[in-house]
């Protein structure tokens, strides 16, 4: 019965990792569109169901036939718990906005403009930019563009930027183009991770990401999912940044 036990539990965890590890292999292999779809619990568990593992099997191992099935109930608890804390800090992050507190600085990559001509974040530097990856597939993306605008034409003689950069592989520039004339988007320029430099260099979970840096280039702060950017909290973060009050309508 005790050996019963050890391999029901032991297959249970091995089936979860295993499954893990696939994912995780799977979108390393895909850039672009699908490889930034996964939810940030994915990395929690990932995170957490491998040492998990590995400690349940040791402790199987150890523990007394009969008090196996509560040992593991109760580690499993304790796991899930975790995992709970940090998604919770995960969300609370993404309604504020992630300050970041060293000075950093996203990766140098390129990407190209309407025209298909090379360009990057130092074309702006001396400016304060709003970089926003997002894409057409992606539904909360699409949802937070009319306020991105917005908030573009408002800081527009404060030496503001909004740089919406399309992560889409299948649309052309002008494909892109036309979409957003479609959704009645009109001020943004089209900007797109034609070679997967982006893709391939910066760090982010999902889209949209977006990341506000200051006029030396440096991450002030990450946001996680999508923002009503003209107005409220996320507006007067992005105003103090830029050095204005609040601007009216």
């Amino acid at each position: 019965m005790g050996v019963g036990v050890r391999e029901a539990v032991l297959l249970d965890m091995r089936g979860r990792i295993d499954k893990a590890g696939l994912d995780a292999a799977g979108r390393d292999e895909r850039d672009g569109d699908d490889a930034k779809k996964q939810d940030c619990c994915f990395y929690v568990h990932l995170g957490l169901y491998k040492p998990f593992h590995l400690s349940m099997e040791g402790i199987i191992m150890l523990t007394k036939p009969q008090m196996r099935s509560a040992v593991f109930a109760l580690f499993f608890l304790v796991v899930m718990l975790a995992a709970a804390q940090v998604q919770a800090r995960l969300t609370g992050d993404r309604e504020n906005g992630t300050a970041v507190k060293a000075a950093t600085i996203l990766p140098e990559a390129i990407f190209t403009n309407i025209k298909g001509e090379d360009t990057s974040l130092a074309a702006w530097r001396g400016e304060v930019v709003l970089v926003n990856l997002w894409a057409t597939w992606c539904p909360p993306c699409v949802a937070e563009l009319a306020s991105l605008e917005t908030l573009g034409r408002k800081m527009k003689d404060h030496g503001f930027k909004v740089v919406a950069i399309s992560m889409d592989r299948k649309k052309s520039a002008e494909e892109v183009k036309a979409f957003l004339e479609e959704k009645g988007i009109m001020y943004l320029d089209v900007y797109m991770d034609s070679r997967r430099d982006i893709a391939k260099k910066w760090s982010y979970e999902g889209l949209p990401v977006s990341f506000l840096l200051d006029r030396n280039g440096m991450i002030v702060s990450r946001f996680e999912g999508p923002r009503v950017w003209d107005e409220g909290k996320t507006l007067a973060q992005v105003a103090q940044v830029v050095g204005v009050s609040v601007p009216t309508p």
